[in-house]
């Protein structure tokens, strides 16, 4: 009844469910990134200044900041598979709006467009979490690396691919097929629900948290939302970790290309390979880095958490400082490297901190809020930045402040390994004392069992209720059970 499988009982056929949540994952972050790999083209052939496209990718995270919260309240009340169908069809209008906006060169239908795919991007990225860490709580790490390998090789195919198509068909080629690949997200949700149903798992112990029997819609959601309050310290740390590190990668990864080619004299295609050679080690390696993950005990993935991350710092310090040709393709090696165990290991957490039966939905939700608050903010300081300083100059400054946002993710991932010996500390002198105190009861019972005048008591005791007749008043007690 946990809703938690085991690998003896889970059959081979589920695994088709993060199949189809990769491929999910794979079109949703290449329509996400075509605005990262196509900067220049767009500020050229729409036309936008870096302010402009600075907003456009602000209203693109800034929905982020709320949605995913709200997915896992509705996931933790309803179906979650059917939330996720609801958040992929929404979700294709948006990717409609821009696709035609970008075919007409309408910067309005552009923005509005994009704002509503922006509403859905995160809920789609997270919406699959609390059903695949259901299925797979044991071997989330392994699952964490694999769908992640596919989101990036989203990315790697949108930096590649997207160019490409601008130099052949223009600009509108290049966003109709992010669109649709964003836009494949329904079909592939459809596919994960028909699968689920097939194979058995629609009832509410094994994934699908039903709506509780006599419970109004609005007492359930006040419930969860209450339920906010019962997360640990260690869940809002973590939380922490992941905000500053993704206020790091995500606004990178958008602003990453222009700055190679303005600092290193780089063409479009190239700066953009560039940008995408991180992303092609991370959908490489993630996977095997998962499955080292799962044999490591939590204290393990924490600090080592705390490592890969401390290894951005001096990255982007070498970015800010070198103007030497090779730095860039040094640093987004050991980029990559870096990147692929920090985030194989953050999402293998996941199961750790965000599984609580009742709160898998909104933790994960709250953390999705998390991880696009930040970035939503540096998206809009850097597009001011870049256009209130000289470009190279601005540039220089956007890297520096990578570097402490990566030192801040640092200091979260201490916090939490210390909080975390902490609390495991108490629970073992809870659990001796616990131990000490059954100890003690048990040698007093058997003392007292052992009096023979106690025994006697007892059994006069037990004559007279044999002769108490109840009669229907019985029926007013209630029955405990321990």
């Amino acid at each position: 009844g946990s809703g938690r499988l085991g690998p003896r009982t889970r059959p081979l056929a589920l695994w088709i469910v993060p199949v189809l949540a990769a491929f999910i994952l794979f079109g949703n972050h290449y329509s996400r990134d075509v605005t990262g790999a196509l900067q220049t083209q767009l500020e050229e052939d729409i036309p936008m200044s870096s302010f402009t496209f600075g907003v456009l990718n602000s209203i693109y995270y800034f929905p982020n900041t709320i949605t995913p919260l709200l997915m896992g309240i509705l996931q933790d009340t309803f179906r979650p598979i059917d939330v996720l169908l609801g958040a992929a069809v929404l979700s294709s209008i948006g990717q409609m709006g821009f696709g035609v906006g970008c075919q007409y060169r309408s910067l309005p239908l552009i923005l509005s467009g994009r704002g509503i795919t922006g509403l859905f991007y995160e809920a789609i990225d997270m919406g699959n979490i609390p059903i695949t860490v259901v299925l797979f709580r044991d071997r989330y790490s392994l699952i964490s690396g694999f769908t992640n390998g596919f989101l990036r090789l989203g990315s790697v195919a949108n930096f590649l691919l997207s160019p490409y198509l601008y130099r052949h068909h223009g600009l509108p080629s290049a966003i109709w097929v992010s669109c649709l690949c964003g836009m494949s997200s329904v079909v592939l949700v459809l596919g994960m629900k028909f699968s689920l149903i097939r194979l058995g798992y629609e009832s509410p112990e094994r994934l699908i948290r039903k709506r509780s029997d006599g419970m109004p819609i609005h007492r359930r959601l006040i419930t969860k939302i209450r339920n906010v309050c019962r997360l640990p310290k260690e869940f809002w740390i973590f939380a922490g970790v992941g905000m500053s590190a993704y206020t790091v990668l995500i606004p990178f990864f958008n602003v990453g290309s222009a700055i190679f080619q303005r600092r290193y004299s780089l063409d479009p295609q190239e700066s953009d390979g560039l940008l995408s050679l991180p992303e092609a080690i991370t959908a490489v390696i993630s996977p095997l880095v998962g499955m080292f993950v799962d044999t490591w005990t939590q204290g393990q993935r924490t600090v080592r958490m705390g490592i890969s991350v401390s290894c951005f710092v001096p990255i982007f310090a070498a970015l800010a400082i070198s103007t030497d040709p090779r730095a860039p393709y040094i640093c987004m090696v050991l980029f990559g490297l870096a990147w692929s165990f920090f985030n194989s290991i953050f999402w293998g957490l996941i199961s750790t901190f965000c599984t609580s039966p009742s709160q898998v939905g909104i933790s994960i939700g709250i953390l999705g809020c998390a991880l696009n608050i930040g970035p939503t903010l540096a998206l809009l300081v850097f597009g001011v930045i870049q256009s209130a300083m000289n470009r190279r100059n601005g540039d220089v400054l956007v890297l520096w402040l990578m570097a402490v946002l990566s030192l801040i993710a640092v200091a979260a991932s201490i916090a939490l390994r210390v909080l975390s010996t902490l609390r495991s500390r108490r629970l073992e002198a809870m659990d001796g004392d616990l131990m000490d105190i059954n100890s003690r009861l048990a040698q007093t019972l058997g003392s007292v069992l052992s009096d023979p005048s106690v025994a006697s008591r007892s059994d006069s005791g037990r004559s007279a209720l044999e002769l108490t007749d109840f009669g229907d008043d019985r029926k007013d007690y209630d029955t405990f059970e321990l």
